[in-house]
């Protein structure tokens, strides 16, 4: 269970730089193009080992995040299963007149593999998430979070190319005292976890990218970050830094509209900040995030994820695959 003792705190920074809630039905849609890379900078680079003749592939795809202000927690969530929400939260949340967030993540990637003496394989992978969360003034505390996905992974035994497929149904309730989460992967009987812990002091994983556009962190600033994922159950500790490096002004090389205008400026202001989990069993694998906020050009002074990095890794032997570049191509904000 959570051991932390002093609630997360959060400034409202995606609606700009006052920090102020959003009304009541307020949206907006940050459409991204990912990318497949060998190497970013050079943090990410696919294992020299890995060579056509042993696999070649590529990846491309899209990102969608979709944000909204609710009047009121829904009976339902909006995918997969359309499990009943019923968190006990639902009184309390009442009673504080709490604002509820909604955040729909959609990634779709067509995958194609090339492995030698065999046809060439075109997959369709997805990961698909609905998340019900609080406002920044309540610490963004999640309510409830369902991910369902369909994805390939690569693997390498006795020398040997495996394209395995993984289907997952996880969803999570946050009640008063204790979270529970559910998880069928593919045919396998579902399995429940329940675990203790206090409200304020987590985010769920499938919220994370939209709470990090909120912490507004300084060059060297650092910040522990509790996170509940359904593939670890307990909340781990990610390690968020802003190092400075990859910060300033960031060129715009594609057309990037916004509120359906294209983007004018040349450059856009950002900041990078880096996260993997901090752990005493075990590091994590880096991943970068660029952050814009403060006034710039169309984006106004809106916090918004500009770019997102992040590494493939090979299962069984772990070798690194490259990276999925996220790059944001069209913003939509409701006034």
């Amino acid at each position: 269970s959570c051991s932390q003792s002093i609630p997360l705190s959060f400034s409202e920074l995606h609606y700009g730089s006052e920090g102020k809630s959003p009304p009541v039905g307020y949206s907006q849609t940050l459409t991204y193009d990912v990318d497949y890379r060998t190497q970013f900078g050079s943090s990410f680079k696919k294992d020299a080992t890995i060579t056509d003749s042993v696999i070649a592939y590529d990846f491309t795809g899209s990102y969608v995040m979709d944000f909204e202000v609710l009047s009121s927690l829904p009976a339902k969530s909006v995918i997969g299963q359309n499990q009943q929400i019923k968190s006990n939260l639902r009184s309390q949340l009442e009673q504080d007149n709490a604002l509820i967030y909604s955040l729909h993540t959609r990634l779709d990637v067509t995958a194609t593999y090339d492995i030698p003496g065999k046809d060439q394989e075109v997959r369709q992978d997805f990961i698909e998430s609905i998340t019900y969360f609080t406002s920044g003034k309540t610490s963004f505390t999640p309510i409830f979070s369902q991910t369902i996905s369909d994805y390939s992974a690569i693997g390498f035994t006795e020398e040997q190319t495996v394209i395995s497929k993984i289907t997952s149904n996880s969803y999570t309730t946050y009640n008063q005292d204790d979270y529970v989460m559910t998880t069928k992967y593919g045919d396998e009987q579902p399995i429940t976890r329940t675990f203790d812990y206090e409200r304020g002091q987590v985010i769920d994983n499938s919220q994370l990218l939209f709470v990090m556009r909120n912490l507004g962190l300084a060059t060297n600033d650092k910040y522990q970050l509790p996170v509940v994922s359904y593939q670890y159950g307990e909340s781990k500790i990610l390690a968020i830094v802003n190092d400075g490096v990859g910060t300033g002004e960031q060129t715009v090389n594609h057309q990037l509209k916004v509120n359906g205008e294209d983007y004018t400026e040349d450059s856009i202001n950002v900041k990078r900040y880096t996260y993997r989990l901090s752990d005493i069993k075990t590091a994590g694998i880096e991943q970068f995030v660029y952050v814009q906020n403060g006034a710039c050009g169309n984006l106004g002074n809106r916090s918004v994820m500009y770019q997102y990095v992040e590494p493939l890794s090979s299962i069984g032997k772990i070798k690194p695959l490259g990276a999925l570049v996220y790059t944001l191509t069209s913003a939509d904000f409701s006034e």
